[in-house]
């Protein structure tokens, strides 16, 4: 998250997840995605407080890194402002144990097939034991879960909220 992006479409939407989702569990940043200077106006505009030392279950995490996940192929195992790479994503998970963890991604180039490389990622969680779907839009979002029942929680919260079922890839089964 990058101070000169703050309060674009994307914020909206990510405010859109953590007024809907709240019932579900409440989302919490993870600071490392957050410049400390810009933490209290994040919060205000997306209703996403920063995840703390510990908070009480249930909750979720989000990760806002600047530009996505890596490729799976990816050797990358550690977080930058820039990337959440897929080894990180499931220490987090395992660490932490939040009901679902959420994570801006727009890493896919331009001669990248999104729908391809969103399905290598969500593969390699799966390999992981974990579940996972994609919000495929113009800002994508990855859900992941160690939890069958959550995620299909939160699908279907996210269909009655009548976003259509074409934009959860996939689109039918999640595992």
């Amino acid at each position: 998250m990058k101070q000169e992006f703050l309060g674009d479409s994307y914020d909206v939407v990510k405010r859109f997840w953590a007024e809907n989702l709240s019932s579900i569990a409440p989302i919490y940043a993870d600071g490392r995605f957050v410049p400390k200077e810009i933490r209290d106006r994040y919060t205000r505009m997306t209703r996403i407080p920063i995840f703390l030392d510990s908070v009480p279950h249930p909750f979720a995490i989000f990760l806002d890194p600047c530009t996505g996940i890596p490729r799976s192929t990816n050797t990358v195992r550690r977080p930058t402002r820039k990337y959440a790479p897929l080894p990180f994503i499931t220490e987090v998970i395992a660490k932490d144990h939040p009901e679902f963890l959420v994570c801006f991604d727009q890493s896919f180039g331009f001669n990248d097939s999104k729908e391809l490389r969103m399905e290598e990622k969500r593969r390699a969680l799966i390999s992981s034991g974990l579940y996972a779907f994609y919000y495929a839009s113009h800002a994508n979002f990855l859900f992941v879960s160690e939890s069958s029942e959550i995620i299909a929680s939160i699908r279907k919260q996210l269909l009655s909220l009548g976003i259509p079922g074409e934009r959860l890839k996939p689109n039918e089964k999640f595992k």
